[in-house]
């Protein structure tokens, strides 16, 4: 328990990686659901075969492997997770994307496939569009609501911490300041003690020989 709950430095990066790309993949996905599907009734039957094989080399690029990497990361978090983040709520998020991607491929990707090989089908498009929604945006916004919530864990854990470190530093930096300061100060000190030492052991000497001579 203790190194599924390691809240180092590497597994808080890796959740911010996982909220950046959850919230990347809501944005492409509306737009993909709520902007692109409904246009496709206005497409002309002869133009939407070309269009829908254009654009799927698109989705897949930008939108489907994002979100393919997101799901792998959040299964990392369940052994590399910040410590203020519960284990059982990274389960759900994994589940809620396996939705999303069993009902892309049992549902989803059947239908595209169709569209891109017979061409526009009014009655396909409604289905898409229908269980888009239900069974791809619904699971799809619970999840990013999760994360935000996550969010708000990681931020408010201890928030006098950093201030501590931040004084506790400054007081180290201070400390070690002021033994420079000593240190240098005798070794400057010692300096010129030897350096008397040698000018007034070199007069005694120019003293003697002038007796001499």
């Amino acid at each position: 328990m203790t190194k599924m709950q390691t809240s180092n430095k590497a597994s808080i990066r890796l959740f911010l990686i996982c909220f950046a790309l959850v919230f990347y993949g809501v944005g492409a996905s509306f737009v993909e659901s709520f902007v692109n599907y409904p246009t496709w009734r206005l497409i002309g039957a002869n133009e939407f075969r070309a269009y829908h094989q254009a654009l799927t080399p698109l989705v897949i690029g930008y939108m489907v492997i994002p979100m393919l990497i997101t799901t792998l990361l959040t299964s990392f978090l369940l052994w590399f997770r910040p410590a203020p983040i519960p284990q059982w709520a990274i389960w759900l998020a994994v589940v809620l994307q396996l939705i999303i991607w069993a009902s892309t491929v049992a549902i989803q990707l059947p239908i595209q496939m169709q569209l891109s090989r017979d061409g526009l089908s009014l009655p396909l498009i409604n289905g898409l569009i229908f269980t888009n929604w239900w069974l791809r945006k619904v699971p799809q916004i619970i999840n990013a609501l999760l994360f935000l919530w996550l969010m708000s864990l990681l931020l408010r854990v201890n928030p006098q911490r950093p201030r501590r470190e931040h004084a506790a530093q400054e007081l180290q930096d201070l400390r070690s300041g002021q033994l420079f300061s000593q240190t240098a100060g005798v070794i400057i000190k010692t300096v010129i003690a030897e350096g008397d030492e040698q000018l007034t052991g070199r007069r005694q000497a120019l003293s003697q020989e002038g007796a001499g001579q």
